[in-house]
């Protein structure tokens, strides 16, 4: 069958592309389906992990809309995850026990528990079905489980601030929390166990960042708080400390020091995950861009598990329990399409690094509740991130946005690009870091993502698919931004196309359906491996060196050595040289995404550099220099795919 072509003019008549990014050459995308991808281990997507939302199906956004709800769930194969306002609203409304100030009772709490058994019993079967099947976050909001900060809304008394050797801050917390677990989780006839249970909310962002808790008090909390649940409800993982907007390189990693590290090096085994958030800003201060997505991103999870490696012996599971974008510079005003976009864009981008990492990542949550009328700033003006919108809303009146039926906002885009995605991970590679890459196998069905990390220029996707027969039939959705709104296209093709064509963080997925069954016949095992030490000084001209000792190698496959930087803008950002067991590598100079981060305040980002697998042994030296002094090597660390086979 002759390869089509015309992808290429149908998107153009889509967008016009500048001149200069259609000049471009084209972006080289290999995929093998004939090669199982495992990474740690793991190779089967779940879509539960990575395709989750930031709600509940028995949250009350959803009376009323169970249409809705089922083509989110059924239709679209959308997963739910986390919930923190049945907690929070139960300790509000429970009374303290009189013997024991600063307390609740634990009588009362069983009471409160019946009733929400009989409330939960009379839900509908399918909603309750929806939540037994999902693996649910529960977690505690910073009021009122903070001690004696603010007093329960209902009940008007405060959780105790004591602080001994046999009652330590944070036991009154972790004592309610425990008795709530053991009274409103339970295996018949109420909800659900939790998956995982998140000690508190964001609590930095509140008590450091705009006021004068010490972080280590907040991370001794976490301790005592996770000590008492397991008393009350043991079997369930703990984690924390729940990150929003931690940036690692500040103050020349200083805040790095004083919080991440200082939490892991306070909490150590007790917790059983770390929960993170990670957003875009892809508007604050009127008009700058400061980007997890990218480059940034990497850096932040390497540095992270670098010294988890070094202090705890391995990296430790993940729970991102929010992620998506803040819109700073479109606060304070109506719904529209193209902020509901901004969001998008970045589920986009971040799940697929997320993918990358199927071995930690126990869940990620795009941060978008349902209606959200808990969070509306005026009659006017909405909660900025939401799944659903009155249908009014967007046409020009504002006097009637909050009439007419809840819709679908353009949020859903997201699970709707993505609702056919399943299957094995397969080996796919690209040779431009601005094109990311994912592929999944299920029998005879081949999933292709392709995104593009630029926000400017357009990538020309050239496709080559390995080991595998003329497809029967080929269908592509692409997710890309037409004029202000979110544009969903699908396409039936006779062929793989001869060029894929990505607007600017456009997505695209190719469902290509193969004429027979296909069962990978080789593997391609990933593993990554850090170096001795972390977080090093750059000294200009002197050599910095890691030794990555212990890498397990095969007879053939693929390197690449990691490398987390952070400077000061003006410097320079890649190494002049780079030595991998005495033998010169060359340097690249493209970042993932956003190459200079100039609205930073400054660079963080990680470096990507191929070493070819033949120079590599179990032992590994690595030297590299800059030219100037300023800044760190945040990490460094060989990631390894080993084949089973040549790949042909």
């Amino acid at each position: 069958m002759p390869r089509l072509p015309r992808l290429l003019a149908s998107v153009a008549a889509l967008l016009i592309a500048p001149a200069s990014a259609l000049a471009a050459p084209p972006t080289n995308v290999e995929v093998f389906p004939n090669v199982r991808h495992e990474v740690g281990g793991v190779s089967e997507l779940d879509r539960s992990v990575f395709f989750a939302a930031h709600t509940t199906p028995v949250s009350p956004d959803w009376n009323g809309e169970e249409d809705k709800l089922d083509y989110f769930a059924k239709k679209l194969r959308g997963h739910f995850g986390r919930d923190t306002g049945q907690i929070s609203g139960t300790l509000n409304r429970a009374k303290q026990d009189p013997k024991r100030p600063g307390y609740a009772d634990p009588k009362h709490i069983e009471a409160l528990a019946k009733q929400d058994a009989t409330s939960y019993r009379k839900m509908s079967k399918t909603r309750q079905r929806y939540l037994s099947g999902s693996d649910m976050i529960i977690g505690a909001q910073l009021h009122p489980f903070w001690p004696g900060d603010k007093a329960t809304r209902h009940t008007n008394w405060k959780l105790s601030t004591t602080d001994t050797a046999d009652e330590p801050f944070g036991t009154a917390t972790g004592e309610f929390m425990g008795l709530y677990f053991r009274n409103f989780h339970k295996p018949k006839g109420h909800r659900p166990p939790p998956a995982w249970i998140e000690v508190v909310n964001e609590p930095l962002y509140e008590l450091s960042s705009h006021g004068d808790v010490d972080p280590d008090q907040v991370f001794h909390f976490h301790n005592v708080v996770a000590d008492q649940i397991r008393k009350y409800y043991p079997g369930v993982p703990v984690g924390g400390y729940t990150m929003a907007f931690d940036l690692f390189d500040h103050d020349d990693f200083g805040r790095w020091d004083k919080r991440f590290k200082s939490f892991i090096d306070i909490t150590g085994d007790n917790m059983d995950f770390y929960s993170v958030h990670f957003y875009d800003f892809p508007g604050i201060s009127r008009g700058k861009v400061r980007l997890r997505r990218g480059s940034n991103l990497e850096a932040s999870f390497d540095l992270i598990d670098h010294y988890s490696t070094l202090k705890l012996g391995q990296p430790k599971p993940y729970l991102i329990s929010e992620y998506g974008s803040q819109v700073h510079d479109w606060y304070h005003q109506p719904w529209s399409p193209y902020r509901d976009w901004l969001c998008v864009k970045a589920f986009n981008t971040m799940v697929m690094q997320f993918m990358e990492r199927p071995d930690l990542v126990l869940k990620a949550l795009a941060f978008t509740p349902p209606k959200a009328e808990w969070g509306r700033n005026s009659e006017t003006v909405p909660y900025y991130w939401r799944l659903l919108r009155r249908a009014n809303e967007g046409d020009g009146n504002t006097a009637n946005d909050q009439e007419g039926p809840w819709v679908f906002s353009e949020q859903i885009k997201f699970w709707e690009l993505w609702s056919d995605v399943r299957g094995t991970k397969v080996l796919i590679h690209s040779d431009q870091p601005d094109v990311q890459t994912q592929a999944y196998l299920s029998s005879r069905n081949l999933f292709v993502a392709l995104n593009n990390l630029s926000d400017d220029d357009t990538q020309r996707v050239r496709l080559n698919l390995k080991h595998a027969a003329p497809p029967e039939s080929v269908s592509l959705k692409l997710l890309y931004l037409k004029g202000e709104t979110p544009q969903l296209d699908e396409e039936s093709l006779d062929a793989i196309p001869d060029r894929v064509v990505l607007p600017p963080n456009a997505t695209a997925i190719l469902h290509i359906r193969l004429p027979e069954r296909v069962e990978p016949e080789h593997t391609a095992s990933e593993s990554k491996t850090f170096a001795d030490v972390y977080l090093q000084p750059i000294q200009g001209k002197k050599a910095i060196t890691f030794n990555i000792d212990g890498v397990e190698l095969g007879e053939q496959g693929t390197a690449t050595l990691r490398l987390g930087i952070g400077r000061d803008h003006g410097n320079e950002l890649t190494p002049t040289r780079i030595k991998v067991n005495g033998k010169s590598v060359r340097v690249p100079k493209q970042f993932r995404g956003d190459d200079t981060q100039a609205d930073r305040k400054r660079f963080f980002g990680l470096l990507e550099v191929p070493v070819p697998y033949s120079v590599l042994q179990e032992n590994n030296k690595v030297q590299l220099a800059f030219p100037e002094t300023n800044g760190h090597v945040s990490s460094a660390a060989l990631r390894v795919v080993t084949h089973s086979a040549p790949l042909e």
